[in-house]
């Protein structure tokens, strides 16, 4: 796994969380999202699916994208599917659902199971009315003890990256016992061995959506920042653990408040068991 030498990777990191202080430490928690009118509607469009977005802050941003087919009772406990943005139109101007999770005061949205939604911003269209292109992406993953979070929390908005040059998009991972149950040798009733790490899987399923689509709204596929704090750090480390950087889904990865705690399978079933 190559994502740079040591030396220009430790600069690059403590660089980054320079940069990402004031932007995510000084929020405002209790302020509105400031969306008005929807006038980022052509910048990601093509001669087949129209996506709606919205202005936010001075940035395109487009909210509430599924990255993975619907997560249904049915489908509880098995890996997710990875959903394409295919044809016709898409209206993303409002936030998905958050994960199942316990009562959070900071939780915006509504729950549910069906949460695996992911939101971009993006540098707003250039003189001649279309987006910038081929931006530095950088993937957020929320903390919250993989229990609690949320990455359409107010808290998180990106439109202050994307005012800086940068395509910032957030995500949704499955959390407590529908993420990170480790259900060995369990099979579901359509008798498919139901799968372990469900959350670290709903986060690669996102960073092959970014590689797919992420050109669509400025990105450069080829240069992704994965970035995480406290289990979002711990999940990045987990992506790494399992072959991200080999994959090409990331190029870069920051840890912050978190490392990297690998166990082996058969301790992390024990742990899951209890």
């Amino acid at each position: 796994m190559d994502i740079g030498s040591v030396g220009t990777f430790l600069l690059q990191v403590m660089l980054c969380a320079t940069l990402l202080m004031p932007s995510l430490g000084c929020s405002d928690k209790g302020a509105e999202p400031v969306m008005t009118e929807v006038d980022c509607e052509q910048a990601a469009a093509d001669a087949t699916l129209d996506i709606v977005g919205l202005r936010d802050r001075g940035a395109c941003a487009w909210l509430g994208l599924r990255y993975a087919e619907p997560i249904t009772p049915s489908g509880r406990f098995l890996p997710p599917e990875l959903r394409p943005l295919g044809s016709g139109s898409i209206t993303a101007t409002d936030f998905g659902a958050d994960c199942l999770q316990s009562n959070n005061p900071m939780s915006e949205q509504p729950q549910s199971e069906d949460c695996l939604f992911l939101n971009i911003w993006a540098p707003g269209e250039s003189s001649d009315g279309t987006l910038q292109r081929q931006l530095p992406v950088m993937v957020w993953i929320h903390g919250g003890g993989f229990t609690q979070g949320a990455g359409n929390w107010s808290l998180y908005n990106g439109a202050a990256f994307a005012r800086q040059g940068v395509v910032l998009v957030a995500i949704n991972y499955r959390l407590g016992a529908l993420g990170f149950a480790a259900p060995d040798g369990v099979t579901h009733d359509n008798g498919t061995e139901l799968a372990g790490n469900l959350g670290v899987r709903d986060t690669l399923t996102a960073l092959e959506w970014v590689q797919q689509h992420i050109a669509r709204f400025g990105g450069d596929p080829d240069r992704v920042t994965v970035f995480g704090e406290s289990a979002g750090a711990w999940m990045t480390c987990a992506l790494l653990a399992a072959g991200a950087g080999d994959d090409g889904l990331l190029h870069r990865a920051i840890m912050e408040s978190g490392g990297c705690y690998i166990a082996s399978r058969e301790r992390a079933a024990e742990f899951g068991q209890k």
